[in-house]
């Protein structure tokens, strides 16, 4: 029998007695050794300039180390490889001794590739210091008519957990005259990621897109109008429901029903003018009818004869 010794710089030893065989033939044996390890604490800060120059929580840590496949180690299932940061930008995660190096690839940040070497089971300490990297949004808002809308407002949702220095207002702008607008000093994103940029302007429809953020990005926006209904009644001058009567107003027409009643759908928001008129009849046309967001707004009318009615009675 005979005592064997297994040592590797980035394993605990292990040793084990075994047998020798007396006839020289060869003996197999295996043996499992466990990685030291030593526990890595620090902080991640930016160096930015204001909103963002805060400490960084809620970034991803990934601890990068050698393989010891090189030297025909079979390793067991690997540590923890990633650890996000806590309140403060503080991170603890343990890693294997020996050089490791910590990767942060986050939105708003330059890339970092921070080296620890020489770490042993007594654990180290390293902070890591993030680079802001800031892009912007640009782009146009007009409506279905390719008119420009002034005084939009184009806004991106913070990220409260990722920069609890930026507020809506850090990340908002308003159209011009032209309808073009910029939102400066916006963080970039990571690979994959997007930012939702939505846009609001009043009498007209919201709008969502998402882009990424890497340098200048350019986005379009195309509003529709706010819609509302109209319905009604047409009667003539005693009362009774006019069937066949023509109501005309943004563009939009329909006639009566046999109960004098009318119905229009999907009329953008605003005043309009219409109209309501008949062959039989004098037509009606009223100014300022008020379309309102996802109501149903009511006008009635009643039309007069546009000749008498002339009878004739003989002598009997």
């Amino acid at each position: 029998e005979r005592n064997v010794l297994v040592t590797h710089p980035r394993y605990e030893n292990t040793s084990r007695t075994v047998s020798i065989s007396t006839t020289n033939s060869p003996v197999n044996e295996q043996f499992t050794l466990t990685r030291t390890t030593g526990q890595l604490t620090g902080t991640v800060e930016a160096d930015a300039s204001p909103p963002i120059n805060e400490s960084v929580s809620g970034v991803t840590v990934e601890v990068d180390h050698a393989s010891a496949a090189a030297d025909n180690i079979i390793e067991s299932p690997a540590l923890s490889s990633t650890v996000t940061t806590g309140a403060g930008g503080t991170y603890s995660i343990e890693v294997p001794t020996g050089d490791v190096t910590l990767i942060v690839d986050s939105d708003g940040y330059k890339r970092n590739a921070t080296s620890v070497n020489n770490i042993d089971s007594g654990g180290a300490t390293q902070d890591i210091t993030l680079t802001e990297q800031i892009g912007k949004i640009e782009g146009s808002v007009t409506n279905e008519d390719g008119e420009d809308i002034k005084g939009a407002t184009v806004s991106i949702e913070p990220q409260q957990g990722r920069f609890p220095g930026l507020t809506r207002s850090d990340l908002s702008n308003k159209t011009d005259s032209s309808g073009n607008y910029t939102i400066p000093e916006v963080p970039e994103t990571a690979t994959g990621v997007e930012r939702t940029v939505s846009v609001v302007a009043p009498t007209f429809q919201s709008e969502q897109k998402s882009t990424a953020v890497d340098g200048t990005e350019t986005l379009d926006f195309t509003l529709d109008h706010t819609t509302g209904s109209l319905t009604g009644t047409v009667t003539n001058a005693q009362g009774t429901p006019l069937n066949g009567v023509t109501v005309t107003i943004a563009g939009k027409t329909t006639t009566t029903d046999t109960d004098g009643s009318y119905a229009i759908d999907d009329l953008p928001f605003g005043s309009h003018n219409m109209t309501v008129g008949h062959s039989d009849y004098k037509d009606v046309t009223r100014t300022g009818v008020r379309i309102e967001e996802d109501t149903e707004t009511q006008e009635d009318f009643s039309l007069n004869r546009d000749t008498p009615v002339r009878l004739k009675i003989n002598d009997v």
